[in-house]
């Protein structure tokens, strides 16, 4: 009965040292999505500005005519 009661023991130790593997893991895993994500918000950010920089010159260009 002991060994029963050890073997227990030892199956969840294990278990919750798996839960927080896959949690730090987890959290790994969605600090970089978050990270990609802000990468792509600011290449977008980049491009709309220069979109409008562009249309704002055009503008210009336009009223100088």
């Amino acid at each position: 009965m002991r060994n029963l009661v050890v073997s227990f023991q030892t199956f969840f130790t294990e278990k919750q040292k798996l839960y927080q593997h896959s949690l730090k893991k987890n959290l790994t895993f969605s600090n970089e999505t978050s990270r990609y994500a802000l990468q792509i918000d600011q290449k977008e950010l980049k491009y709309i500005s220069a979109q409008n920089l562009k249309q704002s010159l055009d503008k210009r260009v336009m009223m100088i005519k």
